[in-house]
């Protein structure tokens, strides 16, 4: 069996610890574009160029910030794209705009867990729903994180 260490988080918000695993209320915080990647195929040996996005979201728990991702998807406007698939399931029309800045400051629920990769454990969003009604109440503020300028380094994707 294989050892996990425990989770490690990025400081780049000033945040220094991983988001526990659980369901919760969250802000998204935004999204990062990141074009012509290379990445190999879906079950092949091939690679291939992508453009990729990914979404964060801010997350209170017991009065500490945690800050957590998605995985980085495909940005893909096919019906069966995981992209496609998320921002339906959060409520919001894909093709309705540009979702990168509708789903700045747009409240969620999501569900963290820690997965592990090459040895490493982190916290990942496994689902992100729209906010049943009358928790509105309950939705971190956006400016409760730290915005882009006020981060550290670059390696949190918003």
């Amino acid at each position: 069996m294989a050892a996990l260490t425990k989770p490690q988080a990025s400081n780049s918000w000033g945040i220094s610890e991983t988001c526990p695993q659980g369901a919760y209320i969250a802000v998204c915080l935004g999204a990062k574009d990141t074009f012509k990647v290379e990445r190999k195929k879906f079950q092949s040996e091939e690679t291939e160029i992508v453009d990729l996005t990914q979404f964060g979201f801010g997350v209170i728990k017991d009065g500490k910030k945690y800050v957590v991702a998605t995985r980085r998807m495909k940005i893909s406007g096919h019906e069966k794209s995981t992209l496609v698939g998320f921002l339906t399931a959060w409520g919001l029309d894909p093709f309705d705009g540009d979702y990168t800045q509708t789903a700045k400051g747009r409240p969620a629920q999501i569900k963290v867990v820690h997965e592990e990769r090459s040895g490493k454990v982190y916290a990942n969003i496994t689902t992100c729903e729209e906010l049943m009604e009358g928790l509105e109440g309950k939705v971190p503020a956006l400016n409760a994180f730290p915005t882009e300028e006020e981060k550290e380094d670059g390696d949190v994707p918003y």
